[in-house]
């Protein structure tokens, strides 16, 4: 959709999708799509720029702090009305959009009502109804699904994973890839601490008590490395 969407694109699109389902990468696959010369080939300096955040006319932006507030919003409306630094558009991805209180919102919603001509809006959200529908009705949106227990699990396996740990790892991430890699990697103590305390318990207290103590233990080790 957001291919096609980028031949001819709308002033203003929100990203709808639960946290794990992919929207900030889509957010800033779809922004290298509007600003490559051809379209969004993956390979070029601007998309290349564009996907780790480093070209001057793809702006993202995200809370500062517990809102995103009307300072913000006044920046990114300053750039969304100058010229493009180096490619024919500008986009402004938003991320947690639904965090804007409502000064910001309004402030946003005068420049999504009257938008320059060569800037495009990605808002994105994992709780929609939190936005002014004001603001959600001036955006095509666009929503996404949790992936499958299949996708993340070819997905970890197609990084080099090993088909056992992605499979678990997988099985336990309730759809997130970002959280599935993590079970694969910097949390692996934990996965392996909750498939072990599982496989003890024998119906004694003894053995919940020490299941319980290892995933403690194994639960520390993972806020760490988080």
């Amino acid at each position: 959709m957001l291919r096609r969407a980028a031949e001819r694109p709308v002033h203003a699109y929100l990203l709808v999708g639960p946290r794990g389902s992919g929207v900030p990468e889509a957010a800033r696959a779809f922004a290298a799509a509007l600003l490559c010369p051809q379209g969004g080939c993956g390979q070029c300096s601007t998309c290349r720029r564009v996907l780790r955040a480093r070209h001057p006319d793809a702006i993202e932006v995200e809370p500062a702090g517990t809102f995103i507030v009307v300072a913000q919003i006044e920046e990114i409306v300053r750039e969304a009305f100058t010229s493009p630094f180096e490619a024919d558009r500008k986009v402004i991805v938003v991320s947690e959009a639904d965090r804007m209180n409502e000064a910001a919102a309004n402030k946003l919603l005068k420049t999504l009502e009257e938008p320059p001509e060569r800037t495009h809006f990605l808002l994105q959200s994992d709780a929609p109804d939190e936005l002014l529908p004001t603001v959600r009705s001036r955006c095509q949106r666009v929503d996404f699904a949790v992936l499958s227990e299949a996708d993340v699990r070819s997905a970890l396996e197609a990084e080099g994973i090993e088909p056992g740990v992605a499979a678990v790892s997988a099985r336990i991430s309730s759809g997130r890839l970002d959280r599935a890699r993590a079970l694969a990697g910097p949390w692996a103590p934990l996965r392996r601490a909750a498939h072990e305390a599982a496989g003890r318990l024998d119906g004694t207290g003894a053995a919940v008590a020490g299941g319980a103590q290892d995933l403690q233990a194994a639960l520390s080790g993972a806020l760490a490395a988080l």
